[in-house]
């Protein structure tokens, strides 16, 4: 079953200010809300949705909503919008990207 959504994972360098972690979030938001298939996109640093864990301001998780395909002009697939994605943020050199993909009912199982 097709969720219409993905999850990311965006890297800093360990040790990055949260001041510094917030302004590359940012970044990557403005980079990723760019693309016309994308409706919401929202993040968490510093932890995971279990909230039994967390981890430092160098790691910030994006889950965000693909809009209906019938909009879609950058790609056909969710998976080529992801590599697109992946594609412009690596221009923000303090970061790297993780994790990208699509979710679906298949992915977790």
């Amino acid at each position: 079953m097709d969720e219409g959504s993905f999850d990311m994972d965006v890297q800093l360098l360990p040790g990055v200010s949260l001041d510094k972690s917030v302004e590359i979030s940012r970044l990557v938001h403005e980079k990723v809300k760019a693309f016309p298939e994308i409706g919401t996109v929202v993040s968490r640093t510093g932890q995971t949705g279990i909230a039994v864990e967390a981890r430092g301001v160098d790691k910030t998780g994006f889950v965000g909503i693909f809009k209906p395909k019938s909009g879609w002009t950058t790609a056909g697939t969710k998976e080529e919008i992801i590599d697109k994605m992946r594609e412009s943020i690596s221009a923000i050199r303090e970061c790297r990207l993780v994790s990208a993909s699509p979710f679906s009912a298949e992915s977790m199982n």
